[in-house]
């Protein structure tokens, strides 16, 4: 699963519980009936409806370009075509049949009876093919799981019991590769106050498991090779999570954790000397302290900057809109309460952020309603693969800015997608310009200064988002903030970032203490110093070579290491020995053989960079789809016969369900009898779900036992 992803996610998701939780006290109605078609290609089964075609058949693409690359790495192959399920919009996605899509925090998920992906698109390519690899890893997982029978396995499932972190940790790691600055931001904090989680914390979900699993997965292909991951996945199997890293790497999990933990400290804590918390150069707002709960997110600051609204689960589980007061961040009330209110069905609380009209009369939200968002627009003015987001109008009028992908490192047709970047909207010319900077990082959220010659946006090209300026004057890059763990939303496109154009007072979210907390700064531009310059050495993103760099005081060349096959610190230590594909070798210690015809060992950050070749849509199959029941479950069958003093029998029983693909229509079959026929019970029933009313039939017979009582009294027949 996914949630803000994935997220899948992830929430991905994202690392809260309340991302799960939103909920307007509505029944999930189903407003549209979609006509799904299927596209065959020669892994996948992809599903989709005639308005979203051309993504479909981008998505299929991509599909087999993840299969390529997952049945590399983790050395297996799919018996038979997996299904994927497409949805145009967050919107439609959130009627699906299959799974309750129903909250925010889902951006795709794949379940284990049938092995479907069903996710929706969002508007980012990047974002499209990141959430396809993280739960296609999943169909991966569930298909090793089940031995290659779909529908099979749930006993295995249950016995190996894998944790979040296992599944999800990996799922991340192979669809991102090495640790990125959202994952880094939670080990640089968790690290920094003490959080960084234990084995049973893990285990027992106390954390939330995205971000710390990415990390331990990472460390593992970085110490023992990415070869090793498939290997433990297969040793689960059999031997349970426990017993799968103790037999691939010889060491338990517990040992492995403590090795862990030390390399991330070893790694993000000396960081700090060169950074600083938000609160040495802004006021905090929005605090669990000042404001209660423990998210505060999507700041927008009223003209004046006098008052702030923002999202927050608050004291409740739920997620809200609130008004507060921008200097103290006492709460002033409730703008929308989402288990009241009639109006809307979701708020699109991790991707959007309110605004408020010039006069701060009026503020403007995204929001479900009924069958899609509303929003009150101009007219379109794009038209094209490109994602187009967090749109800013400039002070006069005349500019929209906005985060894109535009650029040469995006191909459509190579289905390559570069960074986020800053562009503007000219409406006078109806042109767009890029913003000058390169494909440094991921920059979003453009909002402008007072007097409209600059932009403030965020930034992750230092490997850490922070605050940086785009001056117009002399068409440079300043940055502004220097933070610790970063400025950020719930994920790497979240808004996190308002600009009150009478106060000059910026807002922005910032990571700490595992809360998303608001912070106030007057004056932004007061911060800015030299012109941006790329650091010579970026922030240090290896656990491994830090451990050694801590352990060894130096970094092991590469020739050296592979001359001796092991480090001096290995050599103190006793570390241990992988068994690799190409022979035994030291963990930590690259694969080296002098057979060039010998396999090169098997990177995840290669086979992502590397792209494997896309098939033409011209290979795929075109279908239309039909109803064809196949089952979810089927109850274990029981049989036995039976002979006592009151009497004998046969008893037994089963059940199963069955549905199609798209979860639309179920058929549910159980049957169970203890001595007579007569006595059975049966249960037919078929139920309906592909229209807005929904509706089922069936029949039953159920036996109805009842105690007849021994009369004993005189004989009055003589």
């Amino acid at each position: 699963m996914r949630r803000i992803g994935g997220v899948a996610a992830a929430l991905a998701l994202f690392g809260v519980a309340p991302l799960v939780a939103q909920y307007f006290g509505q029944n999930k109605v189903q407003y549209s009936s979609f006509d799904f078609r299927i596209i065959q290609t020669e892994h996948f089964d992809v599903y989709y409806y005639p308005a979203e075609r051309t993504g479909a058949l981008d998505a299929a693409r991509i599909a087999e370009r993840w299969y390529a690359r997952l049945s590399r790495i983790l050395h297996h192959q799919f018996q038979g075509r997996k299904p994927i399920i497409l949805y145009a919009s967050q919107s439609d996605f959130q009627q699906t049949n299959i799974i309750d899509a129903t909250g925010e925090g889902l951006g795709g998920v794949t379940e284990f009876f049938k092995h479907r992906m069903v996710l929706p698109f969002t508007g980012s390519y990047a974002e499209l093919e990141h959430v396809i690899g993280h739960e296609m890893v999943h169909q991966f997982q569930y298909d090793v799981y089940s031995r290659g029978r779909v529908g099979g396995g749930m006993q295995t499932l249950i016995n190996v019991n894998p944790p979040g972190w296992f599944m999800e940790g990996m799922a991340e790691y192979l669809s991102v590769g090495p640790i990125d600055p959202l994952t880094a931001m939670w080990l640089r904090d968790a690290s920094l106050e003490g959080h960084l989680p234990t084995l049973q914390d893990l285990t027992y979900e106390r954390v939330f498991p995205y971000y710390f699993g990415h990390a331990i997965w990472a460390y593992v292909g970085e110490k023992w090779g990415d070869e090793a991951i498939g290997q433990i996945l297969q040793a689960s199997l059999t031997g349970g999570v426990e017993g799968a890293f103790k037999r691939t790497l010889g060491v338990t999990l517990d040992d492995l954790m403590s090795e862990w933990r030390d390399a991330v400290q070893t790694t993000y804590l000396p960081q700090l000397a060169d950074h600083y918390r938000a609160r040495r150069i802004a006021q905090p707002v929005l605090t669990e302290k000042r404001s209660e709960g423990t998210l505060h997110i999507a700041p927008a600051l009223t003209p004046d900057g006098h008052q702030i609204a923002y999202f927050s689960e608050k004291n409740s589980f739920f997620v809200d809109l609130y008004l507060a007061d921008a200097e103290t961040g006492k709460v002033i009330r409730r703008l929308v309460k989402s288990t009241l209110s009639s109006n809307f069905e979701s708020l699109r609380f991790i991707y959007s952020a309110g605004y408020f009209s010039p006069d701060g009369r009026y503020f403007a939200i995204a929001a479900k309603h009924k069958d899609r968002d509303d929003l009150v627009t101009l007219h379109r003015l794009t038209h094209d693969k490109y994602a187009h987001l967090q749109p800013s109008w400039s002070p006069d009028g005349k500019t929209i800015a906005f985060a894109t992908d535009r650029g040469p490192a995006t191909n459509f047709d190579d289905l390559k997608f570069g960074n986020m970047r800053i562009a503007l909207y000219h409406l006078d010319k109806g042109t767009i310009e890029l913003l000058d900077h390169k494909d440094d990082g991921r920059n979003i959220n453009p909002v402008w200064a007072p007097d409209g010659r600059s932009l403030a946006f965020v930034s992750d090209r230092s490997g850490i988002s922070n605050l940086f300026l785009y001056d117009f004057t002399d068409k440079n890059i300043y940055q502004l903030t220097n933070v610790y763990t970063g400025v950020s939303g719930i994920t790497p496109l979240s808004p996190c970032l308002s600009w009150a154009h009478e106060a000059d007072r910026l807002a922005f979210a910032y990571y700490e203490d595992g809360e998303y907390n608001v912070y106030g700064l007057d004056n932004p531009r007061s911060l800015k110093r030299q012109p941006y310059r790329a650091p010579a050495t970026p922030l240090v993103a290896s656990l491994v070579a830090a451990e050694r760099r801590a352990i060894t005081g130096t970094e092991p060349t590469p020739s050296a290491a592979a001359a001796s096959n092991q480090t001096p610190a290995e050599s103190r230590a006793g570390a241990s020995i992988y068994r690799s594909p190409t022979g035994f070798r030291s963990s930590g210690t690259t694969s080296q053989t002098s057979d060039s015809s010998a396999p090169a060992a098997i990177s995840v950050k290669t086979l992502i960079d590397s792209s494997p070749a896309l098939p033409d849509t011209s290979e795929f199959t075109f279908k239309p789809y039909h109803t064809r029941f196949t089952p979810d479950y089927v109850a274990r069958p029981t049989i036995g016969y039976e002979r006592d003093n009151f009497g004998r029998g046969f008893f037994g029983g089963t059940a199963i369900s069955l549905s199609d693909i798209l979860g639309n229509h179920t058929l549910v079959f159980s049957g169970a009898v203890n001595g007579r026929l007569s006595e059975a019970q049966v249960l037919a029933a078929y139920i309906n779900q592909s229209h807005r009313m929904n509706w089922a039939i069936g029949g039953s017979q159920e036996p109805l036992y009842f105690y007849l009582p021994t009369l004993v009294g005189p004989d009055t027949t003589n």
